[in-house]
Protein backbone atom coordinates (compact mmCIF):
# COMPACT_ATOMS: atom_id res chain seq x y z
CA UNK A 1 0.00 0.00 0.00
CA UNK A 2 2.98 2.58 1.00
CA UNK A 3 4.60 1.85 -2.50
CA UNK A 4 1.50 2.47 -4.27
CA UNK A 5 1.22 5.74 -2.04
CA UNK A 6 4.85 6.66 -2.91
CA UNK A 7 4.49 6.20 -6.55
CA UNK A 8 1.16 7.91 -6.28
CA UNK A 9 2.93 10.90 -4.72
CA UNK A 10 5.59 11.04 -6.70
CA UNK A 11 3.03 11.70 -9.84
CA UNK A 12 1.66 14.48 -7.67
CA UNK A 13 4.99 15.76 -6.33
CA UNK A 14 6.83 16.73 -10.04
CA UNK A 15 4.22 19.20 -11.50
CA UNK A 16 3.33 20.43 -8.35
CA UNK A 17 6.83 21.43 -8.26
CA UNK A 18 6.74 22.51 -11.88
CA UNK A 19 4.07 25.07 -10.69
CA UNK A 20 5.76 26.29 -7.90
CA UNK A 21 8.74 27.23 -9.87
CA UNK A 22 6.40 28.75 -12.76
CA UNK A 23 4.49 30.74 -9.72
CA UNK A 24 7.42 31.89 -8.05
CA UNK A 25 9.27 32.90 -11.13
CA UNK A 26 12.12 30.76 -11.09
CA UNK A 27 15.01 30.34 -12.52
CA UNK A 28 14.94 33.26 -11.14
CA UNK A 29 13.40 34.75 -14.02
CA UNK A 30 13.30 39.01 -14.46
CA UNK A 31 10.26 40.32 -12.72
CA UNK A 32 8.53 43.36 -14.70
CA UNK A 33 5.11 44.49 -14.57
CA UNK A 34 3.29 47.75 -15.18
CA UNK A 35 1.21 50.20 -13.23
CA UNK A 36 -1.08 53.37 -14.00
CA UNK A 37 1.68 54.35 -17.12
CA UNK A 38 4.60 53.24 -15.00
CA UNK A 39 6.75 50.04 -15.79
CA UNK A 40 9.03 48.58 -12.79
CA UNK A 41 11.63 46.36 -14.12
CA UNK A 42 13.84 44.50 -12.79
CA UNK A 43 17.85 45.01 -13.41
CA UNK A 44 20.98 43.06 -12.69
CA UNK A 45 23.45 43.85 -10.48
CA UNK A 46 22.39 47.75 -9.57
CA UNK A 47 21.48 47.18 -6.38
CA UNK A 48 25.32 46.99 -5.64
CA UNK A 49 27.72 49.71 -4.75
CA UNK A 50 29.95 50.97 -7.49
CA UNK A 51 27.29 49.98 -10.06
CA UNK A 52 26.07 53.63 -10.31
CA UNK A 53 27.82 54.52 -14.11
CA UNK A 54 26.15 51.50 -15.48
CA UNK A 55 22.64 52.17 -13.87
CA UNK A 56 23.11 55.71 -15.51
CA UNK A 57 24.06 54.22 -18.86
CA UNK A 58 20.67 52.26 -18.74
CA UNK A 59 18.66 54.88 -17.58
CA UNK A 60 19.68 56.89 -21.24
CA UNK A 61 19.37 54.16 -23.45
CA UNK A 62 15.81 53.57 -21.78
CA UNK A 63 15.35 57.33 -21.89
CA UNK A 64 16.08 57.42 -25.75
CA UNK A 65 12.93 54.92 -26.52
CA UNK A 66 10.03 56.59 -28.10
CA UNK A 67 7.21 56.98 -25.58
CA UNK A 68 9.37 56.74 -22.41
CA UNK A 69 8.84 60.32 -20.59
CA UNK A 70 10.95 59.73 -17.77
CA UNK A 71 13.43 56.96 -15.84
CA UNK A 72 14.76 56.80 -12.78
CA UNK A 73 16.59 53.63 -11.09
CA UNK A 74 15.70 52.45 -7.96
CA UNK A 75 18.89 50.79 -7.08
CA UNK A 76 17.88 49.79 -3.24
CA UNK A 77 15.44 47.50 -4.78
CA UNK A 78 17.25 46.99 -8.11
CA UNK A 79 14.96 48.30 -10.24
CA UNK A 80 14.37 50.88 -12.83
CA UNK A 81 10.87 52.93 -12.95
CA UNK A 82 9.94 54.12 -16.08
CA UNK A 83 7.07 56.43 -16.99
CA UNK A 84 5.85 55.51 -20.39
CA UNK A 85 2.75 55.56 -23.05
CA UNK A 86 1.35 52.44 -22.97
CA UNK A 87 -0.06 52.87 -26.14
CA UNK A 88 3.70 53.47 -27.93
CA UNK A 89 5.39 50.93 -26.02
CA UNK A 90 5.17 47.98 -24.28
CA UNK A 91 6.50 46.79 -21.11
CA UNK A 92 8.40 43.40 -23.37
CA UNK A 93 9.78 45.93 -25.42
CA UNK A 94 11.41 48.26 -22.21
CA UNK A 95 12.52 44.60 -20.97
CA UNK A 96 14.44 44.27 -24.10
CA UNK A 97 15.98 47.47 -23.90
CA UNK A 98 17.33 46.74 -20.38
CA UNK A 99 18.40 43.04 -21.21
CA UNK A 100 20.51 45.10 -24.30
CA UNK A 101 21.87 47.79 -22.33
CA UNK A 102 22.89 44.99 -19.62
CA UNK A 103 24.95 42.88 -21.65
CA UNK A 104 26.95 46.61 -22.91
CA UNK A 105 27.43 47.53 -19.24
CA UNK A 106 28.70 44.14 -18.41
CA UNK A 107 25.77 43.63 -15.76
CA UNK A 108 24.55 40.62 -17.55
CA UNK A 109 26.09 38.25 -15.76
CA UNK A 110 25.36 39.60 -11.78
CA UNK A 111 22.46 38.53 -9.59
CA UNK A 112 18.96 40.43 -9.71
CA UNK A 113 18.26 42.38 -5.75
CA UNK A 114 17.14 39.75 -3.36
CA UNK A 115 14.76 42.39 -1.65
CA UNK A 116 12.91 42.94 -5.13
CA UNK A 117 10.68 39.95 -4.70
CA UNK A 118 9.31 41.65 -1.30
CA UNK A 119 8.06 44.21 -3.15
CA UNK A 120 4.70 44.98 -2.46
CA UNK A 121 3.00 45.63 -6.17
CA UNK A 122 4.75 42.31 -7.57
CA UNK A 123 1.82 39.92 -7.79
CA UNK A 124 3.64 36.94 -7.42
CA UNK A 125 3.36 36.75 -3.84
CA UNK A 126 -0.60 37.05 -4.17
CA UNK A 127 -0.93 34.62 -7.09
CA UNK A 128 0.76 32.05 -4.98
CA UNK A 129 -1.31 32.56 -1.63
CA UNK A 130 -4.28 32.36 -3.79
CA UNK A 131 -3.19 28.98 -5.24
CA UNK A 132 -2.03 27.34 -1.84
CA UNK A 133 -5.65 28.68 -0.26
CA UNK A 134 -7.39 26.90 -3.63
CA UNK A 135 -5.30 23.68 -3.33
CA UNK A 136 -6.46 23.26 0.12
CA UNK A 137 -9.77 24.29 -0.10
CA UNK A 138 -9.99 21.58 -3.03
CA UNK A 139 -8.11 19.27 -1.30
CA UNK A 140 -10.92 19.48 1.54
CA UNK A 141 -13.58 18.54 -1.04
CA UNK A 142 -11.87 15.25 -2.12
CA UNK A 143 -10.93 14.51 1.00
CA UNK A 144 -14.29 14.64 2.18
CA UNK A 145 -15.35 12.47 -0.92
CA UNK A 146 -12.63 9.85 -0.60
CA UNK A 147 -14.00 8.39 2.48
CA UNK A 148 -16.61 7.00 0.38
CA UNK A 149 -14.28 5.44 -2.30
CA UNK A 150 -12.22 2.08 -1.72
CA UNK A 151 -8.71 4.24 -1.87
CA UNK A 152 -5.69 3.77 -0.07
CA UNK A 153 -5.06 6.15 2.73
CA UNK A 154 -1.90 8.47 3.25
CA UNK A 155 -0.43 7.82 7.35
CA UNK A 156 -0.91 11.15 8.52
CA UNK A 157 2.78 11.04 10.03
CA UNK A 158 3.75 11.78 6.20
CA UNK A 159 2.23 15.62 6.66
CA UNK A 160 3.01 16.00 9.77
CA UNK A 161 6.83 15.56 9.30
CA UNK A 162 5.98 18.08 5.80
CA UNK A 163 5.10 20.34 8.34
CA UNK A 164 8.13 19.62 10.41
CA UNK A 165 10.46 20.20 7.64
CA UNK A 166 8.90 23.44 6.24
CA UNK A 167 9.70 24.97 10.20
CA UNK A 168 12.96 23.46 10.71
CA UNK A 169 15.66 26.06 9.47
CA UNK A 170 18.32 23.39 8.73
CA UNK A 171 15.47 22.12 5.83
CA UNK A 172 13.72 25.37 4.98
CA UNK A 173 17.21 27.39 4.92
CA UNK A 174 19.08 25.47 2.19
CA UNK A 175 15.81 25.31 -0.45
CA UNK A 176 15.71 29.22 0.19
CA UNK A 177 18.81 29.68 -0.71
CA UNK A 178 18.50 27.32 -3.50
CA UNK A 179 15.35 27.77 -5.07
CA UNK A 180 14.11 31.73 -3.23
CA UNK A 181 11.48 32.25 -0.75
CA UNK A 182 8.34 32.27 -2.62
CA UNK A 183 9.50 29.10 -4.18
CA UNK A 184 9.57 27.82 -0.87
CA UNK A 185 6.78 28.63 0.49
CA UNK A 186 5.03 27.48 -2.50
CA UNK A 187 6.67 23.87 -2.01
CA UNK A 188 5.79 23.52 1.38
CA UNK A 189 2.25 24.60 0.70
CA UNK A 190 1.39 22.57 -1.99
CA UNK A 191 3.45 19.63 -0.39
CA UNK A 192 0.93 20.05 2.72
CA UNK A 193 -2.26 20.37 1.12
CA UNK A 194 -0.97 16.91 -1.20
CA UNK A 195 -0.26 15.43 2.05
CA UNK A 196 -3.40 15.94 4.02
CA UNK A 197 -5.67 15.02 0.85
CA UNK A 198 -4.34 11.78 0.24
CA UNK A 199 -4.46 11.17 4.71
CA UNK A 200 -8.16 12.39 4.74
CA UNK A 201 -8.11 14.97 6.81
CA UNK A 202 -10.28 17.59 5.63
CA UNK A 203 -9.95 19.43 9.21
CA UNK A 204 -6.42 19.96 8.81
CA UNK A 205 -7.23 21.33 4.94
CA UNK A 206 -9.80 23.61 6.39
CA UNK A 207 -7.80 25.26 9.46
CA UNK A 208 -4.85 25.46 7.13
CA UNK A 209 -7.80 26.87 4.28
CA UNK A 210 -7.71 29.99 7.32
CA UNK A 211 -4.40 30.14 7.49
CA UNK A 212 -3.39 30.85 4.30
CA UNK A 213 -6.51 33.65 3.81
CA UNK A 214 -4.99 35.11 6.50
CA UNK A 215 -1.68 35.70 4.26
CA UNK A 216 -3.47 36.27 1.47
CA UNK A 217 -5.45 39.11 3.25
CA UNK A 218 -1.96 40.63 5.06
CA UNK A 219 -0.55 40.04 1.00
CA UNK A 220 -3.28 41.93 -0.68
CA UNK A 221 -3.64 44.72 1.92
CA UNK A 222 0.44 45.65 1.46
CA UNK A 223 -0.34 46.12 -2.21
CA UNK A 224 -3.52 48.79 -1.36
CA UNK A 225 -0.99 50.28 0.58
CA UNK A 226 1.43 50.84 -2.48
CA UNK A 227 -1.50 51.67 -4.36
CA UNK A 228 -2.47 54.65 -2.36
CA UNK A 229 1.65 55.77 -1.80
CA UNK A 230 1.52 55.41 -5.67
CA UNK A 231 -1.42 57.20 -6.18
CA UNK A 232 -0.17 60.21 -4.02
CA UNK A 233 3.79 60.21 -4.71
CA UNK A 234 4.42 57.68 -7.08
CA UNK A 235 4.03 60.07 -10.09
CA UNK A 236 7.03 62.31 -9.32
CA UNK A 237 10.24 60.46 -10.56
CA UNK A 238 12.25 61.71 -7.79
CA UNK A 239 10.42 59.50 -5.32
CA UNK A 240 11.39 56.68 -6.76
CA UNK A 241 15.06 57.36 -7.30
CA UNK A 242 17.97 55.57 -4.97
CA UNK A 243 21.71 54.65 -4.83
CA UNK A 244 22.96 51.93 -4.08
CA UNK A 245 23.05 51.17 -0.48
CA UNK A 246 26.01 48.78 1.08
CA UNK A 247 24.62 46.35 3.22
CA UNK A 248 27.31 44.23 5.31
CA UNK A 249 26.90 40.68 6.39
CA UNK A 250 25.31 39.92 9.69
CA UNK A 251 28.23 39.39 12.19
CA UNK A 252 26.66 36.35 13.63
CA UNK A 253 23.99 34.20 12.08
CA UNK A 254 20.30 35.09 13.20
CA UNK A 255 19.53 33.14 15.39
CA UNK A 256 16.69 30.43 16.00
CA UNK A 257 13.41 32.00 17.65
CA UNK A 258 11.23 29.69 20.21
CA UNK A 259 9.49 28.20 17.06
CA UNK A 260 12.60 27.45 15.45
CA UNK A 261 13.90 25.41 18.21
CA UNK A 262 10.76 23.83 18.88
CA UNK A 263 11.01 22.93 14.66
CA UNK A 264 14.61 21.88 14.96
CA UNK A 265 14.48 19.77 18.31
CA UNK A 266 11.10 17.98 16.40
CA UNK A 267 12.89 17.26 12.85
CA UNK A 268 15.65 15.25 15.09
CA UNK A 269 13.61 14.06 17.87
CA UNK A 270 10.14 12.70 15.50
CA UNK A 271 12.20 10.40 13.75
CA UNK A 272 13.81 8.91 17.16
CA UNK A 273 10.64 8.67 19.15
CA UNK A 274 8.92 6.87 15.60
CA UNK A 275 11.59 4.54 15.96
CA UNK A 276 11.55 3.35 19.67
CA UNK A 277 8.07 3.24 19.85
CA UNK A 278 7.60 0.64 16.84
CA UNK A 279 10.35 -1.41 18.55
CA UNK A 280 8.68 -1.32 22.07
CA UNK A 281 4.99 -1.79 21.11
CA UNK A 282 5.44 -2.92 17.36
CA UNK A 283 2.64 -0.90 16.33
CA UNK A 284 2.60 1.29 13.35
CA UNK A 285 -0.03 3.69 14.45
CA UNK A 286 1.19 4.34 17.89
CA UNK A 287 4.54 5.02 16.55
CA UNK A 288 3.70 7.31 13.54
CA UNK A 289 1.64 9.24 16.73
CA UNK A 290 4.60 10.36 18.24
CA UNK A 291 5.57 11.95 14.68
CA UNK A 292 2.33 13.63 14.24
CA UNK A 293 2.04 14.34 18.41
CA UNK A 294 5.56 16.41 17.74
CA UNK A 295 4.92 18.40 14.68
CA UNK A 296 5.38 22.26 15.35
CA UNK A 297 2.70 22.96 13.10
CA UNK A 298 0.38 24.89 15.77
CA UNK A 299 3.46 27.05 16.76
CA UNK A 300 3.96 28.33 13.25
CA UNK A 301 0.79 28.47 12.45
CA UNK A 302 0.07 30.75 15.40
CA UNK A 303 2.89 33.12 15.00
CA UNK A 304 2.15 33.36 11.26
CA UNK A 305 -1.22 34.47 12.03
CA UNK A 306 0.01 37.05 14.64
CA UNK A 307 1.89 38.73 11.89
CA UNK A 308 0.04 38.81 9.18
CA UNK A 309 -2.55 40.57 11.39
CA UNK A 310 -0.42 42.86 11.93
CA UNK A 311 0.84 43.61 8.88
CA UNK A 312 -2.43 44.01 7.26
CA UNK A 313 -3.15 46.50 9.94
CA UNK A 314 0.00 48.32 9.32
CA UNK A 315 -0.55 48.05 6.05
CA UNK A 316 -4.46 49.77 6.67
CA UNK A 317 -3.03 52.42 8.48
CA UNK A 318 -0.60 53.53 5.32
CA UNK A 319 2.35 51.89 6.10
CA UNK A 320 4.44 50.40 3.42
CA UNK A 321 5.50 46.97 4.96
CA UNK A 322 8.19 45.70 1.83
CA UNK A 323 9.37 42.34 3.69
CA UNK A 324 6.80 40.66 5.65
CA UNK A 325 9.00 38.39 7.21
CA UNK A 326 10.72 40.60 9.56
CA UNK A 327 7.30 40.78 11.36
CA UNK A 328 8.06 36.64 11.47
CA UNK A 329 10.92 37.68 13.54
CA UNK A 330 9.68 39.47 16.22
CA UNK A 331 9.96 36.84 18.56
CA UNK A 332 13.91 37.47 18.46
CA UNK A 333 14.08 40.74 19.69
CA UNK A 334 15.74 41.60 23.08
CA UNK A 335 17.20 44.70 22.69
CA UNK A 336 15.46 47.76 20.94
CA UNK A 337 17.47 51.02 19.89
CA UNK A 338 15.80 54.59 19.75
CA UNK A 339 17.48 57.55 17.79
CA UNK A 340 17.10 60.20 20.13
CA UNK A 341 16.84 63.22 17.58
CA UNK A 342 13.36 61.05 16.42
CA UNK A 343 11.96 61.55 19.74
CA UNK A 344 13.46 65.50 20.21
CA UNK A 345 10.03 67.35 18.33
CA UNK A 346 10.82 70.54 19.72
CA UNK A 347 7.48 70.51 21.71
CA UNK A 348 6.92 70.48 25.57
CA UNK A 349 4.32 68.33 27.49
CA UNK A 350 3.77 67.79 30.89
CA UNK A 351 3.61 64.46 32.28
CA UNK A 352 1.24 63.59 35.79
CA UNK A 353 2.44 60.59 37.13
CA UNK A 354 0.68 59.04 40.78
CA UNK A 355 1.92 55.44 41.95
CA UNK A 356 -0.69 53.09 43.54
Amino acid sequence: MLRTLGALASQIVAPVVAVAQSIAGLGRGRRAWSSEGRAYVEVRGVDQPGAEEAGEQIARRLEKVPGVAWVEINAVVGRVVIGHDPGLVGVAELVGVVEDAEADTGLDEEPFAAVGVSHPDNPVKVIAEATVLGANLTGAVIAVGARMLPLPVLPPSVPALVSTGESASWVRGPLETRIGKTATDLLFGFSSALGNTLARRPASLLAESGYRFCLLRETQAARRSWARWEAGTGAHPASHRSAPVGVRPRPVPLPAGPVERAANGSALGGPAAFAGMLGVTRSFQRAQAMVVAGAPRAAQVGRGAFAAQLGYGLSERTTLVFDARVLRRLDRVDTVVIDADVLRTGARYGICARGR
